[in-house]
């Protein structure tokens, strides 16, 4: 997929279940052995802020109030925008 799309750089971000795992810095470890590419675990507001440049993306979040949601399987980021 890198390849194909011509990506200079990839980043990889664990979040609530990384966050929250025993094993957390064995996991990116491994994960940075077997692919090549590191991971870094990230804060929910982080993960927010990241959700946001991602739809904002696809839906012009310029002007106007907006409720962003992120249901994941270990959180729920509820994000107000208001511009």
């Amino acid at each position: 997929i890198r390849d194909r799309n011509n990506c200079e750089e990839i980043r990889t971000y664990g979040i609530s279940a990384l966050r929250e795992a025993d094993n957390a810095d064995e996991v990116m470890l491994r994960n940075e052995r077997i692919t090549g590419i590191k991971v870094e675990a990230i804060s929910g507001g982080k993960e927010a802020e990241l959700l946001l440049r991602a739809v904002n993306g696809v839906v012009p979040l310029q002007s106007g109030s907006f409720l962003v949601a992120n249901l994941g399987v270990g959180s729920v980021e509820i994000t107000l925008l208001n511009n």
